[in-house]
C-alpha cells in the first residue's frame, strides 16, 4: 500500500477523479458497457428502474422474485431491521438489495468505480451509503486489478497468480489505483455493524487484518485451491473472540452444516468438501454464539 493520507472517499466522494480519468484509459473489452446497462442507466435516470423491474419479474421471471425472498429469508437471521450491515465488494449489488429490502441500512463497498456508481443508481435510498473504495489492513492507495468480468477484479497479485496456476485463464486486463479503508475506519466512521459480508477475490485475509474488534457476524469467501487463505482468515476471526461457525456451498443460500460448529471441525469439513467437483468455492459464515460453546 502506498501512502497512509487520507483516502479520497473520506472527504465526501463516492469516486476520486483520478480513478474516473483512469477507468476511461482502460482497454475496450473492461469498460464497454452492455445494452442491458444502457437501458438501466436511463431508466433509473427517469426513476422507472425500479418499478418497471419488479413489473418485468413478477410478469416474467418469477423465479427471480423466489430467489430474492430466499435471500432475504436468509440474511434476515444475521440483517435486524433497521440494523447497520456492511457490504464489502459489494460488485453490483446483490447483497446490498437483500440487505436494504430487510429495512437495514447498509455501507456498500466497491473499489471498481464503475460498479460502484451502477449500485449508486440502482439501489439509491436514503439508508444506503456507496464508497468507491476497497477495503484491506491499514488504509491508503492500492492498485486494483480490473477483471474482464466484474466478478474477478481483485487487489491480490498472489491470488491472481494462483489462478493463472490452476486454470491458465487471462481473466484481468488493466488496472486503477483505488482508495483503500480499513474495517476498523469503517466502523469508527459509520457504526459497528451487524453483519459484515466479505467477497473480494482472495484479498478477505487483508481485509480482515483491518479488523481488530469482534462484530456478531459476517461471511467470506473460501475457494477449493486456496484454503490457506481460509485458514488464515478463521484464525484472524478466532483471535477477535469467540465464534462459531457454518458454510453455504457455491451460490447457494444453505447451510451444508446441520449445527454450527468450532473453527477446528469446519476446516476439517472444508477440506472434506472440497474433494468433490462441482463444490470449487462457498462462503464461510462466523457468528458470535447464541449459547457458551462446549470445550474441548
Amino acid at each position: 500500500m502506498a501512502s497512509r493520507r487520507r483516502p479520497r472517499w473520506m472527504a465526501g466522494h463516492s469516486s476520486s477523479p483520478e480513478q474516473w480519468a483512469a477507468s476511461r484509459m482502460l482497454p475496450a473489452k473492461t469498460r464497454t458497457r452492455s445494452a442491458r446497462e444502457v437501458v438501466e442507466a436511463a431508466l433509473c435516470r427517469v426513476g422507472l428502474y425500479r418499478p418497471l423491474r419488479a413489473v418485468y419479474h413478477r410478469a416474467l421471471k418469477p423465479g427471480n422474485v423466489e430467489s430474492r425472498r430466499r435471500d432475504r429469508e436468509f440474511f434476515r437471521a444475521f440483517v435486524p431491521h433497521g440494523g447497520l450491515a456492511f457490504d464489502i465488494g459489494a460488485n453490483i449489488g446483490h447483497r446490498t438489495e437483500a440487505f436494504l429490502a430487510l429495512g437495514a441500512r447498509v455501507v456498500a463497498v466497491e473499489p471498481n468505480p464503475a460498479l460502484s456508481r451502477r449500485v449508486e443508481r440502482r439501489l439509491r435510498s436514503s439508508r444506503l451509503t456507496v464508497l468507491s473504495a476497497a477495503v484491506g489492513a491499514e488504509p491508503g492507495r492500492a492498485e486494483l486489478h480490473l477483471g474482464i468480468s466484474h466478478v474477478y477484479s481483485t487487489l491480490s497479485s498472489e491470488w491472481i497468480a494462483r489462478v493463472h496456476d490452476a486454470e491458465a485463464d487471462e481473466r484481468w486486463a488493466g488496472t486503477i489505483m483505488v482508495d483503500v479503508a480499513t474495517l476498523d475506519g469503517l466502523i469508527d466512521r459509520y457504526g459497528s455493524p451487524e453483519f459484515v459480508k466479505i467477497d473480494v477475490e482472495g484479498f478477505e485475509v487483508e481485509v480482515l487484518r483491518g479488523l481488530t474488534r469482534a462484530v456478531p457476524a459476517m461471511s467470506f469467501e473460501f475457494q477449493r485451491s486456496a484454503l490457506d487463505m481460509t485458514r488464515d482468515c478463521v484464525d484472524m476471526v478466532d483471535r477477535l473472540g469467540t465464534y462459531e461457525y457454518n458454510f453455504t456451498p457455491p451460490e447457494r443460500l444453505e447451510f451444508a452444516l446441520d449445527e454450527w460448529t468450532d473453527s477446528g471441525t469446519l476446516l476439517e469439513r472444508l477440506d472434506a468438501f472440497r474433494q468433490d467437483p462441482v463444490n470449487s468455492y462457498g462462503d464461510v459464515y462466523a457468528r458470535r454464539p447464541l449459547r457458551p460453546m462446549a470445550a474441548g
